[in-house]
């Protein structure tokens, strides 16, 4: 209770995207969620919007690494560690299928 763990953000995130795409397409059906989704980044807790390609993977993702102190954070100052911002890569593109060549 009260630990929001990566799978807790994982969840939030996804029923934040959908709400989002529901209330910016005005309809709550599946083609509507789907347009919306792979056409607009949508803001949400992970480092930056996220954005689908046209085939439904994630695209343009960043990946950040961080360094933890054993020190209380900021915004909770009963904690016993913080989580530092290390390093973040540039932007990541998606995977293309169609210039996959073996």
């Amino acid at each position: 209770e009260g630990y929001f763990g990566p799978i807790t953000a994982i969840g939030y995130m996804s029923m934040d995207i959908i709400a989002t795409a529901i209330e910016e397409a005005g309809e709550a059906t599946g083609p509507a969620i789907s347009e919306y989704a792979h056409n607009n980044p949508i803001d949400t807790i992970a480092a930056q919007p996220i954005e689908y390609t046209d085939w439904g993977n994630l695209d343009n993702c960043v990946q950040i690494y961080n360094e933890y102190d054993l020190e209380a954070p900021p915004f909770y100052p009963d904690g016993d560690i913080k989580m530092t911002e290390y390093f973040r890569t540039d932007p990541i593109e998606a995977f293309d299928p169609d210039n996959f060549d073996m």
